[in-house]
């Protein structure tokens, strides 16, 4: 490094070194939670409850029947204004 103004000393090598580590640390961490966060599958489900998806199961499985999930679904939200139900009970499809 003859276009140095002076010769590197023990703390400029620590520093690179340090600055080196941290930045492939970094850049290893970044990939590694991009992998995560792409394979972790269908984020759309996260947005409603669990107590919604048993629901929506339990009435796939014919468990409850329509005027049951109906109700219950009703009582999750504590809806206290009556509401005119559509053809999907007025639930919106995430």
């Amino acid at each position: 490094m003859w276009w140095f103004p002076h010769p590197m000393g023990v703390w400029d090598y620590v520093i690179m070194v340090v600055n080196m580590v941290l930045f492939w640390g970094l850049s290893i961490l970044g990939v590694i939670g991009l992998f995560r966060y792409l394979a972790s599958g269908d984020r759309s489900s996260r947005s409603r409850s669990t107590s919604e998806r048993m629901l929506a199961k339990r009435f796939a499985r014919g468990e409850i029947n329509e005027q049951e999930d109906h109700r219950r679904f009703d009582a999750l939200h504590r809806r206290s204004r009556p509401q005119v139900r559509s053809s999907d009970g007025g639930r919106r499809v995430a």
